[in-house]
């Protein structure tokens, strides 16, 4: 039975929207469009695919970017993965920060040949 036929006595079916998915949802698209730049920019900036991006900045879709996505990304904007997530309001993060924090990504991502 759909949602058009429930009868009154029944609730509706609701479609759940993370607030949090949303959120980060919001803040990808606010920091690119601060930056004035457009999404084929910015996914060429960042090294992920156009429709990637679509779907991260999309209030339809609930995919979030990977963990190596958002560094790349925020690396990209200027902003504190922090910022990304709704962990904190300031997103501008230092060049020194920035460049020190991607470099423990990329160091935790390779492989430990030792």
């Amino acid at each position: 039975m759909d949602a058009a036929h429930t009868p009154p006595n029944q609730p509706k079916a609701t479609v759940r929207t993370d607030p949090d998915c949303q959120e980060v949802k919001r803040r990808l698209r606010v920091a690119r469009n601060a930056l004035g730049i457009s999404q084929r920019e910015a996914t060429q900036r960042a090294g992920i695919s156009q429709s990637v991006l679509e779907k991260y900045e999309s209030r339809d879709n609930l995919r979030l970017p990977s963990t190596r996505q958002l560094f790349r990304l925020a690396e990209v904007y200027g902003v504190a993965i922090d910022y990304l997530l709704g962990r904190t309001d300031q997103p501008a993060l230092g060049p020194a920060t920035r460049t020190s924090a991607l470099g423990q990504v990329e160091q935790s991502a390779s492989p430990d040949l030792s």
